[in-house]
C-alpha cells in the first residue's frame, strides 16, 4: 500500500507527473507509468472511470489520473474532430507541418475538456471533470515542446 503522505499519479508522461507535482505545492507524488486499456469513445469521464479502476487493482494503492480531449470545431463541420492532446503532432504532421496547422485552424472554436478521477478501492471512482471553451491560437504560443496555448474565453 501507498504512504498516506504521498499521492499516486499513473500516467505515461513525466512531464505531466511533474506538473502535477508543482500544482500540489509540495505534496509528494509517485509517478507511475502503467499501460492501461484504451476506453473508445468520446465519453472522458467513463474512460477516466475505467482506468483508473484498473490502476487501483495492479496497485493495490489509492491512486488517480486525467483523461484530456480536445474538440475542434472546423468551419461548415456540424461533429468536430476530437483527438487526444498527446495526438496533435501526428495531427500537425498529417497536415503538412505547424504552418499548414494554423493556416487550418488558426482562430478556430476549441472546446478542451478534462477528466480526472481518483480511486481508492471505496465504492466507486470518483470522477471531477472541467471544460474550457476558446479559440486555437493563431500562431505557435508559449515555451514548452509543442507551445500550443488556446486562447480561452469562459
Amino acid at each position: 500500500m501507498a504512504s498516506t503522505s504521498s499521492v499516486i499519479f499513473v500516467t505515461q508522461n513525466r512531464g505531466k507527473a511533474d506538473e502535477i507535482a508543482t500544482l500540489l505545492g509540495g505534496v509528494p507524488v509517485r509517478w507511475e507509468r502503467l499501460p492501461l486499456a484504451h476506453v473508445p469513445g468520446d465519453d472522458l469521464e467513463a474512460a477516466a472511470s475505467g482506468r483508473v479502476s484498473e490502476a487501483f487493482r495492479r496497485l493495490g494503492a489509492p491512486c488517480f489520473l486525467e483523461n484530456t480531449g480536445l474538440w475542434v470545431h472546423e468551419h461548415g463541420i456540424d461533429e468536430p474532430p476530437a483527438f487526444a492532446p498527446r495526438a496533435l503532432k501526428d495531427v500537425i504532421a498529417r497536415l503538412g507541418g505547424e504552418e499548414a496547422f494554423w493556416s487550418r485552424f488558426g482562430s478556430a472554436p476549441v472546446r478542451a475538456r478534462v477528466a480526472v478521477a481518483y480511486a481508492s478501492g471505496e465504492g466507486t471512482p470518483r470522477v471531477f471533470s472541467g471544460e474550457l471553451v476558446g479559440q486555437v491560437a493563431s500562431k505557435t504560443q508559449g515555451h514548452r515542446r509543442l507551445r500550443l496555448g488556446p486562447r480561452c474565453r469562459s
